[in-house]
C-alpha cells in the first residue's frame, strides 16, 4: 500500500517559526562600550569637573528592537568624557562645576531591510552649577547605518546601527562642548 506524501500545516508553520527565530534572532540591549566616542580634534579641554545626566532613555524588552538605557548612555558619555579629555573630571554626585544633562529625545529604526539605518536625536544642555545658568544647549541629531555584511541577523544590525547613531551623537556633543569658552 502506497501512503500519499502530505506535510502537515502544523509542520510547516512549526518549520517557518523556527527558521524566522534563527534569522531574527532575540533583541539584545545596545553596549555602553560600543557607544563610546574618541576624538583627538579637542578645540579647548575644560580645567573642570561635570556630572553627568541621561534622560529619555529605554530598557530593551524582549520583544522590542535595540533601545538605549539611561545607563547605558551615561557610562558611554562618561567614558568618552574621560577618554576625550573635554572636562578634567567626571563626578557621580552634585558637587561638581558643571552639569551635563542629555535628554534622548528621538530614536528611529527601521523594522526590517538589509541595510539598518537608524537615526536619534538627543538635546544637550550645560548648566554652571555655581550660577544654576545654562551655558549651553543644542540639540544634536545624527545616524548610522549597518549592512548586511556588518552582520547577518537583522536584530543585530539595528543594535549596531542603534550604538553607532548613540556613538556619533555623542562625538558630535562633545566636539560642540570642547568648543565652548567657559
Amino acid at each position: 500500500m502506497k501512503y500519499p506524501t502530505r506535510i502537515s500545516p502544523v509542520l510547516v508553520l512549526l518549520s517557518v517559526v523556527l527558521v524566522l527565530q534563527q534569522l531574527a534572532g532575540c533583541a539584545s540591549a545596545t553596549k555602553s562600550t560600543a557607544m563610546v566616542a574618541e576624538s583627538d580634534a579637542m578645540q579647548h579641554r575644560h580645567p573642570y569637573s561635570v556630572q553627568v545626566q541621561v534622560s529619555g532613555g529605554h530598557e530593551t524588552g524582549t520583544m522590542d528592537n535595540s533601545q538605549i538605557s539611561n545607563e547605558a548612555f551615561t557610562e558611554a558619555l562618561v567614558e568618552s568624557i574621560e577618554k576625550t579629555g573635554v572636562f578634567a573630571e567626571t563626578r557621580q554626585a552634585g558637587n561638581a562645576d558643571y552639569l551635563l544633562h542629555v535628554t534622548l529625545l528621538d530614536l528611529e529604526q527601521p523594522i526590517f531591510g538589509a541595510s539598518m539605518k537608524v537615526r536619534m536625536e538627543a538635546a544637550w544642555m550645560l548648566i554652571n552649577n555655581a550660577s544654576g545658568e545654562t551655558v549651553w544647549k543644542q540639540a544634536i541629531e545624527s545616524q548610522y547605518t549597518a549592512g548586511a555584511f556588518d552582520a547577518f541577523a537583522a536584530v543585530t544590525r539595528i543594535r549596531l546601527a542603534t550604538e553607532g547613531a548613540a556613538r556619533n551623537n555623542i562625538q558630535q556633543g562633545i566636539a560642540l562642548l570642547s568648543g565652548l569658552d567657559l
